[in-house]
């Protein structure tokens, strides 16, 4: 039976240091969508995408601004995924585990991680919390999705 681990769990495991932020700031009055203002671009922050195939699960992380191509996923890796719908924000955290192999999982979860991503400075991870992101220097996201796949698999939305 798969251990349930939070994200803030998972970081503190692999001994990852982040910055726990506000998602929105507050705008001066007057100005922005209901007086806030975002922290961060969209393609900064990291979202995660339950997959499956004919091989099992897996997990896509990728920029929230961005979708998944499942064509260039086909043409990387050699795999034919269908998307089963965005990870829940609470579950990110067990699914990384599961990924990165510090959790017990029976389905055998796969990580793919969009190469955008790894090229940052610095990425923030959605949290259980919407109103609060967990921000990584670029070495630390690189250090928690070790061993992952990389590649780019992600396109602009229609």
């Amino acid at each position: 039976m798969a251990t349930s681990m939070g994200l803030d769990d998972l970081l503190h495991a692999q001994d990852v240091h982040c910055a726990l932020l506000p998602t929105y700031l507050r705008a001066p009055h007057g100005q922005g969508a209901r007086g806030r203002i975002p922290i961060t671009g969209a393609h900064r922050i990291a979202t995660g995408l339950l997959l499956a195939d004919r091989l099992g699960s897996a997990l896509a992380v990728i920029p929230k601004d961005r979708a998944l191509d499942l064509g260039a996923m086909q043409q990387e890796f050699g795999r034919q995924f269908h998307v089963l719908g965005r990870i829940d924000a609470s579950r990110v955290g067990s699914g990384l585990a599961a990924a990165a192999g510090s959790t017990p999982t029976p389905a055998g979860i796969e990580l793919f991680v969009d190469q955008s991503l790894v090229l940052l400075s610095y990425v923030y991870l959605e949290t259980a919390d919407p109103n609060r992101l967990a921000r990584l220097d670029g070495d630390s996201f690189r250090s928690l999705f070790y061993g992952a796949w990389c590649g780019r698999i992600t396109r602009k939305p229609d």
